[in-house]
């Protein structure tokens, strides 16, 4: 069940008012008020909250769409709830077996994902975020059933191609296990730092690379205060350093 707390972060992660959070979810503001003082959260709320929250990691568009929202059409804002939720189910069932089958080569350029014969393109939109546009085979006519896996793991795929993009963000560099040699001789641990895109904290990374290990530094998703999972790890900086000096 989600707390208070848990409520409020997802709000301010989601970039939701209580009001825009009352219509999206299809109940009554002062319902939303009530949970924010306490009141018990019902599990299809939580379950959307959770799901729009996990798609919006994954660069996943979440919001129903604005014709919907404009027009206060529930019906059209339930279905596209209803849609989020079954798209977090399959990042989940993803993950849940170890991850991708269909390990897929992404090309961001051309906006495609492809293994083998297999090919999914999809299409940017505003702040990073990606829909799936069309699945196609080279060899045969494709087949979403039988052609699921592939389908899954090409959306998981694009999404952590982006998360690795240059122009992802915001993110935390990290320095793991050491320190930094003040002026006076003394050690101080390296701070967190924010960065606005992972471009960014690399540059910092490369420069603080002449004094220390690169492979001891890591970028992770989001702000110092709520860093979340590992983008780019040690060893993929370094990779990234050597290739460009």
């Amino acid at each position: 069940m989600l707390s208070k707390t848990e409520l409020l972060q997802l709000f301010r992660q989601l970039n939701l008012t209580q009001t825009e959070a009352a219509q999206l979810l299809g109940v009554d503001p002062r319902t939303v008020r009530r949970w924010v003082e306490g009141a018990e959260i019902p599990g299809p709320a939580e379950q959307a909250l959770r799901a729009w929250s996990r798609l919006n990691d994954h660069n996943l568009p979440w919001r129903p769409d604005s014709v919907a929202v404009v027009n206060d059409d529930l019906e059209a804002i339930a279905t596209q709830r209803a849609e989020a939720i079954g798209i977090e189910a399959l990042l989940e069932r993803v993950e849940q077996r170890g991850g991708p089958i269909f390990p897929c080569d992404v090309d961001m350029e051309k906006c495609r994902a492809t293994f083998g014969p297999h090919e999914l393109t999809y299409q940017m939109s505003s702040g990073g975020r990606f829909a799936p546009s069309a699945y196609i085979r080279k060899d045969t006519a494709p087949d979403t059933e039988r052609d699921k896996t592939f389908i899954e793991d090409a959306i998981f795929c694009i999404a952590q191609a982006i998360r690795k993009s240059p122009d992802f963000g915001p993110v935390t560099l990290v320095l793991n296990g050491a320190f930094l040699v003040q002026p006076n001789g003394s050690y101080r641990i390296y701070p967190p730092e924010e960065h606005p895109t992972n471009q960014a904290a690399m540059r910092r990374a490369f420069e603080l690379a002449e004094n220390l290990d690169i492979t001891q530094f890591v970028i992770r998703e989001y702000a110092p205060a709520q860093a979340g999972k590992m983008l780019l790890s040690g060893k993929e900086l370094a990779a990234e350093h050597k290739k460009r000096r």
